[in-house]
């Protein structure tokens, strides 16, 4: 997490010239098979986040200014804004990296309480204990990071049956940014309907903001 905060600063922070960069990024880390992760190995991806002033459908936090257009996911997800002291540049880094990491594990913890429940399991309320690795295996889900938010999503299968079976979809692709090898895939997508896959990918639900 230390690593993903660090990129993020480089490629975010201000230039020499003291001016802010017009080109954000956000990391992602696609958690399991059913999160649509691509690898067996753990890893994080550093992007670019998509601009309306290039003529690019941004992020659904990203869109409506304040208000932003979370309210347009159909589906379970945690989201929280971030102090500029964690990824923006100001403060330690490592103290960032960890001040983020404790954000994302609340996240996780209410991802794989919402998973349980879904699945009609019991909750067990154990915020303190220690994550094994049979637990974080457990729980596919995403995390996308920018220097302004960060976002939790449990999943519950990384593609759907039918037109779009076997198009793989990981976190940017639940937060709106879509990418399609084929022009048949996309056709899928548009015939299903973007808020249709998502409540197979997902649990349908709403955004709750922690």
């Amino acid at each position: 997490m230390t690593a993903a905060v660090d990129v993020l600063r480089a490629l975010d922070g201000e230039g020499e010239d003291g001016q802010k960069q017009k080109q954000l990024h956000y990391a992602i880390f696609n958690g399991g098979k059913a999160g649509g992760s691509s690898r067996r190995h753990k890893h994080m991806q550093i992007l670019a986040r998509p601009r309306a002033e290039d003529g690019d459908l941004e992020l659904l936090p990203d869109r409506g200014g304040p208000q932003m257009d979370l309210d347009l996911l159909p589906i379970v997800a945690f989201f929280a804004r971030l102090d500029a002291r964690m990824v923006g540049g100001m403060g330690n880094v490592e103290e960032g990296g960890r001040a983020v990491y404790e954000v994302v594990e609340k996240q996780w913890r209410m991802a794989r309480d919402a998973l349980r429940a879904s699945n009609n399991q019991s909750i067990v309320q154990d915020d303190d204990a220690v994550l094994t690795q049979e637990e974080e295996e457990e729980v596919p889900h995403n995390v996308m990071i920018t220097r302004d938010w960060v976002i939790t999503i449990p999943r519950r299968a990384a593609t759907i049956e039918g037109k779009l079976k076997g198009h793989v979809v990981g976190c940017q692709g639940v937060l709106g940014s879509v990418w399609c090898a084929k022009e048949e895939q996309l056709e899928a997508w548009k015939e299903v309907g973007m808020r249709a896959v998502l409540r197979e990918l997902g649990i349908p639900g709403k955004v709750e903001y922690c």
